[in-house]
């Protein structure tokens, strides 16, 4: 029990210790990336086959003075889309589902005392 009570006393003396890992994040904007290849529709010929929605998301990357925040996963979508033969409505959405994930981890400030 005194021993217990010595070593309490020096951990409170002691100064704590700050890990900075110097591991932040940067910003990537919303992103929208079209098809290379296109539908050929006769009333829309430059219509993309499908486009892929990225959100905006922190990406890490070496940063001084942030530590890696908590990690969540967003999920990019994926719009495909198909020739109807209609004039007023030449393109419609066959599918949307998602593809693939990004990361969203922001950085924390290291606190130093």
């Amino acid at each position: 029990m005194l021993l217990a009570a010595i070593a309490a006393l020096f951990a409170a003396a002691a100064p704590a210790q700050h890990l900075c890992h110097d591991l932040g994040a940067q910003f990537v904007p919303a992103a929208v990336t079209a098809s290379p290849t296109l539908l050929g529709c006769a009333a829309a010929p430059a219509w993309p086959s499908w486009r892929l929605f990225t959100p905006e998301h922190w990406a890490q990357c070496p940063r001084k003075g942030f530590n890696p925040g908590a990690a969540r996963a967003l999920p990019r979508v994926i719009v495909v889309y198909q020739c109807t033969g209609y004039l007023l409505v030449p393109v419609v959405t066959v599918r949307v589902q998602t593809m693939g994930y990004v990361i969203d981890r922001p950085g924390i400030p290291c606190v130093k005392f």
